[in-house]
């Protein structure tokens, strides 16, 4: 459904879903999530664009709530710097 919307196909540059795999490191504790989601965009503009439109408020927010723990989410806003 997210991806239909005409404001995603316009500014959403990247979507990706990660889902967690049951692996535990010796070392590192267990994750607290059971995956996230990359949602890439050429600007913060373009975030508001697409989360404060009419249609993703209307259709896809309720949706998500059935499935995700809105309250439990995090979401971090960041900038990419490739290291290697």
């Amino acid at each position: 459904m997210f991806a239909s919307l005409p404001e995603v196909k316009q500014y959403v540059r990247r979507y990706v879903q990660c889902h967690s795999l049951p692996v535990s490191i010796p070392g590192l504790p267990l994750p607290e999530f059971d995956g996230i989601t990359e949602i890439w965009f050429d600007n913060a503009d373009s975030i508001e664009k697409v989360f404060g439109s009419k249609d993703y408020m209307e259709l896809i927010r309720p949706d998500q709530e059935k499935f995700l723990d809105m309250q439990g989410c995090s979401f971090l806003i960041s900038t990419e710097h490739i290291v290697i």
